[in-house]
């Protein structure tokens, strides 16, 4: 069996040996070379823009502007309609006002990267700068500018929902907590940027995007749609993907652009992001504010929950659908996890403001899990209360489930409790409590963390379609809706299928990424589904097949199907390991001489299936860090972090082990390093890796994990892509206010460097005396 060993990856040797062909790579003939000018200013009306000098800069094949890309490219919005949601129209180049510190002027086609550069540089812009609103209090306000003047207000996405009584809850309470928290803004920070390379060709009409992208579906439909081009002349092909973290899961406004200038020119044009650009203008997440109120019993039992959450949305919309709405939905139905909660209201806003467009993050809706666990724990200190003991009364028991929670959602194989204990004894959690009542005792700030979380990553109704097919050599092709960004999918997906049909894992080759060849599906890889939602469809079309093998194999041998086993690429009759066939036989049979099949079979190895999950399928996860924090310095030293994660079946331990871990460095950056900043002029201040500090290795400390197991029986993986990314800033916070606390210090922001928690710790001194 290769389910459940650690085999290598097969992408590695390709990769590390430069053999990788990401869309840098693509070199064809001919190819122009496009460059951006991006406006210098948060917010300023365009006037003229003289484009005269870079049209005559050697090398340079075409200029455009605003004016010049709205005649190729139509008005842009969310594909989706949502009810709360307002409509913003806006242009791929816009040709108005500047949104945001990097926003598209103007383009340059040249015959090279450095002649279109040179061409950018010659590009003279009118700006008439106007006031910058930089952060949603301030679009809040009345006297506010308007990113979007048509539209009358900067509240752009404004919903609510109310789930049980929660008037009464909180009416009944002994305790409310109350508390805002605030999450920074942060860039996913890909190691490949975003780029694209378009190909049009006059004689067929095609026009091939060659993209980094999760979702070709979905831009293939873009480029249509905006370019008004044909869908079936219309290819995106994603080839290896240098990272994405969900920067790369919607559209954008350079895909477009660059389309457009091939089909204008009848020329390849290619444009790379270069590492400013991206850290500016790539997309940003994680900007958020949070109300909230936890409202409990004299016995710490949870009665009731409020939340209300305001979204920095940024300023232009992503062009798939608008982020903010979907994590309101995510946050809506996640947020009360596995703990009993029987009263929950939510309500959210997204305000637009002077800033990058706010985009997908590894775990969208990480917010709900951060400020669940530290409004916890900050119930728990005002109530004299253990933090993992509030967690106990209130964690929904396996005896309960399946369990119906708040919001609708049924939990069912939740092991949060058994996520917690096993983080415990990890962590020897008395122990552990010992040490640091004596560390106090000597002036030292321990600090011990706690946090869970459960996450939803397969929703009925949402579908995945493979195609499994054995070639005329018996080897064997899937074709799979999944974009590899480097979860491993050319490995796992392999070690499903090879066990299956019992082939060597070398002779199961993947086929992804081009639009014309693959199914349809309008995510492509995101939202921890690709282990839920390809696992299944993959195991359904392999099965599919393996039954035509047996129909085969048993007419030929003369034999009943239900009597042939397949091992060692060979199908044999159960019992009698002398009649036997090859795997590559039993195909030349189905291929080459279809009169000798069973009556009625057609002449092919083939099967496609579609698979949903009935239900929600989660994964859980308990989280524990200890730190110690120096309070002259505000530096934090992780002395040890421990994640129990149950993601159901493993199917490649030292992948899924290194999805955490990734997730996890991620979710520590997010407190400690990395912070897209701008100032109150709406410059932005962080779009060199000297001022986003992207942690290495040698930041991050050892992460010790423990895999629960999974379900028994059936082949049932859970969704791992996004766990460390979500549980750890709850987690590191949690342990930083437990460190901090006996000086009176109460965490309610995420960013956490030495300055910030310096400045924290002054404060308090100071408020106390």
């Amino acid at each position: 069996m290769l389910t459940g060993r650690s085999i290598f990856r097969v992408e590695d040797e390709r990769l590390l040996r430069g053999n990788g062909r990401y869309v840098d790579d693509v070199c064809v003939p001919g190819t122009l070379h496009a460059c951006f000018v991006r406006s210098p200013h948060a917010h300023a009306r365009i006037g003229h823009v003289d484009t005269s000098a870079a049209s005559s800069v050697p090398g340079v094949a075409r200029v455009l502007t605003g004016h010049d890309m709205a005649d190729l490219v139509g008005r842009l919005s969310s594909f989706y309609e949502v009810p709360a949601l307002r409509k913003i129209e806006f242009d791929a180049m816009t040709r108005d006002k500047a949104r945001f510190c990097g926003d598209i002027v103007a383009m340059v086609i040249a015959e090279s990267r450095y002649a279109a550069e040179d061409g950018c540089d010659q590009i003279d812009v009118e700006y008439e700068v106007l006031p910058a609103v930089t952060s949603s209090e301030q679009g809040l306000r009345g006297d506010a500018p308007l990113v979007f003047d048509n539209l009358g207000t900067n509240v752009v996405f404004d919903d609510s929902a109310c789930f049980g009584n929660v008037e009464a809850a909180f009416g009944q309470a002994s305790h409310v907590v109350s508390r805002t928290f605030r999450q920074h803004r942060q860039s996913p920070c890909p190691m490949e940027t975003r780029g694209g390379a378009a190909t049009f060709d006059p004689r067929s009409g095609e026009l091939t995007y060659h993209a980094s992208t999760q979702s070709g579906h979905s831009l293939r439909r873009a480029i249509s749609l905006f370019l008004r081009h044909p869908l079936q002349q219309t290819r995106v092909i994603v080839g290896d993907n240098g990272g994405s973290f969900g920067e790369k899961f919607t559209m954008t406004r350079e895909d477009l652009c660059v389309c457009a200038a091939s089909r204008l020119l009848g020329r390849p044009v290619k444009w790379i992001e270069d590492r400013r650009e991206n850290l500016m203008a790539g997309g940003h997440a994680r900007e958020e504010v949070m109300e909230a109120e936890l409202a409990l019993a004299a016995d710490g039992t949870i009665l009731g929950l409020k939340a209300k959450l305001t979204i920095d949305g940024g300023a232009y919309p992503a062009i798939r659908l608008y982020m903010p709405a979907e994590l309101y939905t995510s946050v809506r139905e996640d947020m009360p996890s596995a703990y009993r909660i029987p009263a929950f209201e939510l309500s959210c806003q997204s305000v637009a403001t002077n800033k990058a467009t706010y985009v997908a993050y590894r775990g969208p809706w990480e917010v709900e899990t951060w400020v669940r666990e530290r409004l916890l724990d900050e119930a728990a200190l005002e109530i004299g209360m253990d933090p993992v003991e509030l967690r106990r009364r209130n964690l929904i028991t396996p005896e309960e489930q399946p369990y119906k929670t708040v919001t609708g959602a049924v939990l069912e194989d939740a092991t949060a409790m058994a996520a917690l204990d096993t983080v415990l004894a990890a962590l020897d959690y008395p122990a552990l409590r010992a040490r640091q009542r004596a560390a106090r005792q000597e002036g030292r700030y321990l600090g011990i963390g706690i946090a869970g979380h459960c996450e939803h990553n397969g929703r009925e109704g949402v579908t995945e379609r493979t195609t499994v097919r054995i070639e005329l050599d018996g080897t064997v092709t899937v074709v799979t809706a999944q974009m590899q960004t480097g979860q491993g999918h050319q490995t796992t997906l392999a070690q499903l299928v090879a066990d299956e049909l019992s082939v060597p894992h070398g002779h199961v080759r993947l086929v992804s990424g081009d639009t014309s060849r693959v199914p349809f599906k309008v995510i492509g890889t995101g939202g921890s589904m690709a282990s839920t939602m390809a696992t299944g469809s993959v195991l359904a079309a392999t099965r599919q097949v393996k039954d035509q093998i047996r129909r085969v194999a048993g007419h030929l041998l003369e034999c009943d199907p239900a009597d042939i086993e397949l091992t060692g690429a060979q199908a044999i009759v159960r019992g009698d390991p002398s009649a036997a066939l090859p795997l590559a036989e039993i195909a030349e049979t189905a291929y080459l001489r279809p009169l000798l099949l069973p009556a009625g079979m057609d002449p092919c190895l083939e099967a496609t299936a579609n698979f949903s999950w009935p239900g929600h399928q989660w994964t859980v996860a308990t989280h524990g860090c200890v730190v110690e924090v120096d309070p002259r310095t505000g530096k934090v030293a992780i002395e040890k972090y421990v994640a129990a994660v149950d993601c159901g079946t493993v199917i490649n331990p030292a992948i899924v082990e290194g999805q955490i871990r990734g997730g996890v460095a991620q979710g520590i950056a997010g407190v400690l390093y990395e912070h897209s900043q701008y100032d109150d002029d709406g410059q932005y201040l962080a779009s060199t890796f000297m001022d986003y500090l992207v942690p290495t290795a040698a930041e991050i400390p050892d992460i010790e994990i423990h895999l629960l197991p999974g379900p028994r029986g059936a082949i049932r993986p859970r969704g791992i892509g996004e766990t460390g990314a979500i549980a750890a800033p709850a987690t590191l916070t949690n342990a930083i206010a437990d460190a901090l606390s006996p000086l009176g210090v109460h965490v309610t922001q995420q960013y956490l460097p030495p300055s910030v928690i310096a400045e924290m710790i002054g404060r308090a001194t100071a408020a106390g005396g």
